[in-house]
């Protein structure tokens, strides 16, 4: 009796475990499907709401962005030049000394020098340069705590449409902005359009503006005449023409040029002899004040003032 009684007791113990396990298993099945759907809920809500926000930031900002097509009825000052009977040029009006060139006009190196300094993939983009900010990123990680260049990581279409088109303030904000507007830009004109605006655009120091205005501050030429080491002095001066001017901050000048001359060599554009030669060589540029006469100062200020009473300040500061 006490053995069957035994067994008994044993089967019933055996029965009884397998159903409190299919039980147990079946509550912890029906807690992990409810919780996934609870997660994959929230996470559509999340998703839905997320692109909502986007959307509605995209519209916001596409409302108050610029037309492209502006750049087309953009008038930069023009240099309005006063000439002696003998065709010489004996004085120049403007707010801004800007005198534009065409692309054929601008030097192989001083295109390869801005390439390769401010926008390395220029060409092989499209106004975006993703890789390019990340290398960026990297690179100024690396040199934080060192005095040496930073990268900015914005192509030439964006440093463009931002000169030309948009606030410096609101920086996210612009960003965006920025970074449609390039592509706009992009879709509309060819790179070597760009290029040319890039090069008759920007302040390049003491009240030049463009390539060609400053190659005739600097070194008395035309910019189709410019060399390889003056190229890469003018390059320098892009990024900042208050800290690169050779007139205030010499030996930093000639670091930025030498900067320029790296990049090149590291962007294949000059070999290793020509870039130890432009190093051996000083920033020659002209002295920066060529004063007038006496006599001269007073004729141009007389014919400065007929041309604004005649012709207005329109005609005199920005018609050329």
């Amino acid at each position: 009796m006490d053995k069957n009684e035994g067994k008994g007791k044993e089967r019933k113990i055996i029965l009884k475990i397998p159903r409190l396990r299919f039980k147990n298993i079946r509550l912890r099945n029906i807690f992990r499907k409810k919780t996934l759907k609870w997660l994959l809920s929230a996470a559509a809500v999340l998703c839905i709401c997320g692109v909502g926000i986007c959307v509605g930031v995209y519209r916001a900002i596409l409302q108050n962005l610029p037309d492209i097509s502006t750049l087309e009825e953009l008038k930069p000052s023009i240099i309005t030049y006063l000439y002696s009977d003998d065709g010489e040029v004996i004085g120049e009006y403007a707010f801004q000394k800007r005198i534009e060139v065409q692309f054929e006009d601008i030097p192989e190196n001083l295109k390869n020098a801005i390439i390769a300094t401010e926008d390395p993939r220029f060409y092989r983009h499209h106004g975006i340069d993703f890789l390019g900010i990340l290398r960026a990123i990297k690179e100024d990680v690396k040199l934080i705590f060192t005095p040496r260049n930073l990268h900015g990581g914005s192509t030439i279409s964006q440093q463009l449409v931002t000169g030309l088109l948009l606030h410096r303030k609101q920086r996210i904000r612009r960003k965006f902005k920025e970074w449609l507007l390039a592509l706009q830009l992009e879709k509309n004109y060819s790179k070597d359009e760009i290029l040319t605006m890039y090069c008759n655009q920007f302040n390049l120091g003491h009240g030049a503006y463009g390539v060609e205005a400053a190659a005739q501050l600097y070194f008395d030429k035309n910019v189709s005449e410019l060399d390889l080491a003056e190229s890469a002095m003018i390059t320098g001066i892009f990024r900042s023409p208050a800290n690169y001017s050779p007139y205030r901050n010499y030996d930093l000048t000639l670091q930025r040029r030498n900067h320029v001359i790296n990049r090149m060599l590291e962007e294949k554009y000059i070999t290793e002899e020509q870039a130890k030669e432009v190093k051996k060589k000083g920033l020659d540029v002209l002295p920066l004040h060529r004063e007038d006469s006496e006599f001269a100062a007073y004729f141009k200020e007389e014919a400065r003032r007929y041309l604004y009473n005649n012709y207005g300040a329109e005609a005199l500061y920005h018609g050329g």
